[in-house]
């Protein structure tokens, strides 16, 4: 039998409050059932049947082909039960009844912590993974014979773990095991047993056996609901959300969107938008249209539904899309799905020595320092002439149609390539530190780049000076009005994720380094 197992939060006493309210009254509501012999455990069940509804493309095709004759409903049905053993709340839902749960009650990460200390190590099927930073990320990597988390291609600086299955080291538990915040468990039980397995999950859930393995995924620590920290926190994120901040703040879906999502509904009771895509400027657009809202994060809703208008995902708040970081004096927090996260000190510790090691040449290059409202395009111009280097700002190397790449957009005589991109967030240092990375790759291993690079230099200076100078250096130099050298006045999540740009550019044979620009009026 194959069963969705979910832990509910510490604080959940009473089994209703694992559903949402609206679900147990109104239409086609949630009906508790009364039980039939004993139970050694616990608990209350629910039923909803007959869950009907006319299939969208009716209204498509109806006016041409006659249906009358026909009883075009899709039904449903969907079952529940919600039981306690050792003073914890469980919930096992059958068919849709798992929409029903308050996923504000759900223990996060209880099917993952379970799988990673009962799954085989060497036996891995499928990541589920999302990077830490602005610029979300979701990849899910499955392997056709289980293998073990170091040939999945995992980066354990910058990648979350958020899902995981694979085979259990005994199959007398289970044959198959997989979580996130739920667990699906294949294993032979019954009714009757039901009890008695959710205790050996507790205990499971609560062992520490994952840290031998996957010791990285505590790099970021849950905060609990009734921690004093989280309200702070949700302070100051809702005031950078009504000041419409795009610098520390953006959306990711929660779940990996599938094929048959074909649209999105933002909604508030009657209210709703229909978003063909989730991003921070549509949420912003639906509050400015929408400004009585308050506790948005929570009251507004988004769904994904299929091409006939039925509900592909589950139903989210708007608090599980939004990505943030927060920094509060020597604490680093991490909004995602909902929740925040603190991440671990000696984690970021060891972030910022890594960057603290990058050779930082601001003093040895001297660049002019930025006029306030002056345009990249305008400095990087003003530069080139001053220092007397090449220009290859917006100068795109033309292979094919779909193949143009901007190299550098300055290029020194030392074979120095310099990216420059003003610290307006997390979001535009990403596209810098990715554009080295990605330059440092193609100049390696695409002869028709280097030739590019050679003609234009050659030009500029000679052959001869090209032929003589050492491997290359890109250098990503960062105009900003924020006091101290990059490695202290980067965001967290930049300084993660220049690690891993830093990295692919060391492997193809590069050097790396930073350079600060000062601003002027």
């Amino acid at each position: 039998m194959k069963l969705s197992v979910y832990l509910l939060n510490e604080d959940v006493k009473d089994f209703k409050q694992a559903i949402q309210r609206k679900y147990l009254s109104g239409k086609n509501p949630f009906v508790e059932l009364p039980k039939i012999g004993d139970l050694s455990y616990e608990c209350i069940a629910f039923v909803q049947s007959n869950k009907v509804k006319a299939p969208k493309w009716l209204d498509f095709v109806d006016k041409n082909f006659d249906l009358s004759n026909f009883a075009l409903l899709n039904a449903s049905n969907s079952f529940l039960i919600i039981l306690r053993v050792k003073s914890r709340v469980f919930a096992v839902p059958f068919g849709f009844a798992y929409s029903a749960l308050d996923r504000s009650r759900i223990e996060q990460g209880f099917g993952m912590r379970v799988t990673l200390n009962e799954i085989d190590p060497e036996r891995i099927e499928t990541l589920d993974t999302r990077n830490i930073d602005l610029v979300t990320k979701q990849r899910r990597t499955h392997v056709t014979v289980g293998s073990k988390v170091s040939e999945f291609g995992l980066n354990q600086n910058i990648d979350w773990i958020r899902y995981v299955s694979g085979k259990p080291t005994t199959k007398e538990f289970a044959s198959r095991l997989s979580g996130s915040d739920s667990l699906a468990i294949t294993t032979d039980t019954t009714i009757k047993e039901l009890g008695r397995l959710c205790e050996d999950l507790l205990g499971k859930f609560q062992s520490t056996t994952y840290k031998k393995h996957f010791e990285f995924i505590d790099y970021l620590r849950p905060l609990k609901r009734t921690d004093p920290k989280v309200q702070e926190l949700n302070m100051e994120l809702e005031g950078y959300l009504n000041e419409r901040s795009t610098q520390k703040v953006t959306v990711a879906l929660p779940e990996i969107p599938e094929s048959n999502v074909d649209h999105y509904k933002i909604f508030i009771g009657t209210r709703n938008s229909k978003l063909s895509d989730v991003t921070l400027e549509s949420f912003y657009d639906f509050l400015n249209d929408n400004s009585d809202i308050d506790n948005y994060l929570d009251k507004v809703h988004i769904i994904g539904l299929d091409n006939e208008g039925s509900p592909v995902t589950a139903k989210y708040k708007m608090r599980e899309f939004i990505v943030a970081e927060i920094i509060n004096a020597s604490e680093t927090f991490v909004l995602s799905l909902g929740n925040w996260f603190q991440v671990d000190n000696e984690y970021v510790r060891i972030i910022k020595e890594t960057v603290k090691g990058i050779p930082d040449i601001t003093d040895t290059l001297r660049l002019p320092a930025i006029k306030v409202g002056e345009k990249e395009g305008e400095y990087n111009e003003r530069v080139s002439k001053l220092k007397n280097w090449i220009l290859f700002d917006k100068e795109l190397l033309h292979f094919s149609p779909t193949e143009k790449y901007e190299i550098c957009d300055l290029l020194t005589k030392e074979m120095q390539y310099l990216c420059v991109k003003k610290m307006y967030s997390s979001a535009t240092l990403s596209h810098l530190f990715a554009q080295g990375s990605v330059s440092a790759r193609l100049l390696r291993g695409d002869p028709r780049v280097e030739k590019k690079v050679e003609k234009a230099y050659s030009k500029k200076w000679s052959n001869q000076d090209f032929l003589a100078q050492d491997a290359p250096e890109f250098v990503y130099v960062i105009p900003t009005t924020k006091e101290g050298t990059l490695s202290e006045c980067l965001f967290f999540f930049s300084l993660i994720n220049l690690v891993d740009h830093v990295r692919s550019i060391k492997e193809v044979g590069y050097k790396v380094s930073l350079c600060k620009v000062e601003y002027i009026n």
